[in-house]
């Protein structure tokens, strides 16, 4: 017969290789979860640099549409100096300035670029300009072109005024010009 001790050794053994065997798999497990962890903190990489990345565009965006802005108003400013000077040369030309007697005071008129700002400024606009030269147009009525900001958007059209009211308004807003 078998001696117990050996029998023993052999049940303690075989309890270790169990033990082992269960280790090993319990090992296993461990490692397949760590590797979901690398692949977690590779994920979050790659997140931060897309929304790096989003961060850069989203601001040349910004950028962009600002020097839009900008070279808009530079070319209007241009375009006002040019029509200074020329008003300027035509008044060194027509001499000296000589007063009329002023007519009877009259009830004054409403004025056109007051109407056309009340009208915008019920429509949400606000920082309304008037782009057009009031002058030019025939009596009180015509096509007054402006540009001023709606939730905070810049905008751009025009209004056209019969006898000094607004009957129809045309806009959009800058950035729609632009694809």
């Amino acid at each position: 017969m078998l001696d117990p001790i050996l029998i023993a050794i052999g049940g303690l053994g075989l309890l270790g290789l169990m033990g082992v065997a269960l280790l090993a798999q319990r090992l296993g497990r461990i490692e397949q979860g760590l590797e979901r962890l690398e692949q977690l903190d590779d994920l979050d990489r790659r997140l931060r640099d897309l929304s790096a990345e989003f961060d850069r565009k989203e601001l040349n965006t910004q950028l962009q549409a600002k020097m839009t802005e900008v070279t808009e108003a530079n070319r209007r400013l241009g375009h006002a100096l040019v029509e200074v000077r020329d008003e300027l040369a035509g008044l060194r030309e027509a001499g000296p300035l000589v007063v009329a007697a002023e007519p009877a005071a009259e009830a004054p008129e409403p004025d056109v670029s007051q109407a056309v700002r009340e009208h915008l400024l019920e429509r949400g606009f606000d920082e309304v300009h008037i782009l057009a030269d009031l002058n030019r147009l025939e009596g009180r009525s015509g096509r007054v072109v402006f540009e001023g900001r709606r939730h905070g958007v810049m905008h751009k059209g025009h209004v056209s005024v019969q006898d000094g009211a607004v009957v129809d308004l045309s806009e959009r807003a800058a950035y729609s010009a632009f694809p």
